[in-house]
């Protein structure tokens, strides 16, 4: 399986080759022969190589397609991690910088790298922070991250987020609404929004991009095009930003 794989590989680039000495021979009105390789001699080389292979043609047309759809698979998968409707933005949603965070209400990590997103908010006004709630440390973190998400429909997202990672105990179903209350929110429709297809969305979303990405861990951030996985200093996700504006916008 593996030689056939191997042998249809350099098929495909010994194609793209013929194909393009083809193009410059058919353009080139200078000379009778572009190269060595004469257009009568690429098309017998051709032809033979359609004779040991009978299914050459279907078989590169076949790899192409392939290439093609998961060139546009990638694409679509950068496109949802940076601009989903279903994750959250804090800070300006028309700033020009983008950095993309996996959360876990219950991460210790991911709590002590909320003052760096604090003072990049603070100090960065054109960067703003794309959230998406990642629940993995159990049930807990499943409540807290449908109670977030749930949080929207009453506009209570950011201060409820903050509220959540500055506190000092496990979030579970229980203290979690107490938080909620103490950010003035409606327990009762709280509780109804938790249910709502939106919230499902978003959390499968999380989960289908981190399964693709291979995350398996918060925090994680995508400042741009660069990963960073875990926790690093709030001076060290600075500067990451100050590199980031030095460079070229990719997904912005």
């Amino acid at each position: 399986m593996n030689n056939k794989q191997n042998y249809i590989n350099l098929l495909f680039v010994f194609f793209i080759i013929i194909s393009f000495a083809l193009h410059y021979h058919w353009y080139n009105k200078q000379t009778e022969y572009s190269s060595s390789l004469n257009e009568d001699k690429l098309r017998y080389m051709l032809k033979n190589i359609a004779k040991q292979e009978p299914n050459f043609f279907r078989l590169i047309s076949q790899k192409t397609n392939q290439e093609s759809k998961k060139t546009d698979e990638i694409a679509e998968l950068i496109k949802t991690l940076f601009h989903s409707p279903y994750a959250t933005t804090l800070g300006d949603k028309n700033a020009k910088y983008i950095i993309v965070e996996f959360i876990d209400y219950n991460c210790g990590y991911c709590r002590r790298a909320h003052s760096a997103i604090d003072k990049i908010l603070k100090k960065h006004t054109d960067v703003k922070i794309v959230v998406w709630e990642l629940p993995l440390l159990g049930e807990g973190s499943k409540i807290a991250a449908q109670a977030i998400l749930a949080s929207k429909k009453q506009g209570k997202y950011s201060a409820f987020h903050k509220a959540l990672l500055q506190s000092s105990q496990r979030i579970n179903e229980h203290n979690v609404f107490e938080i909620a209350l103490q950010q003035n929110l409606n327990i009762e429709q709280l509780k109804r929004d938790m249910k709502h297809e939106d919230v499902k969305k978003s959390l499968n979303t999380a989960y289908e991009i981190a399964m693709k990405m291979g995350i398996q861990g918060t925090p994680y951030f995508f400042i741009d095009d660069t990963i960073v996985g875990g926790y690093v200093s709030d001076e060290r996700m600075l500067d990451y930003v100050v590199e980031m504006k030095k460079k070229r916008c990719v997904y912005c």
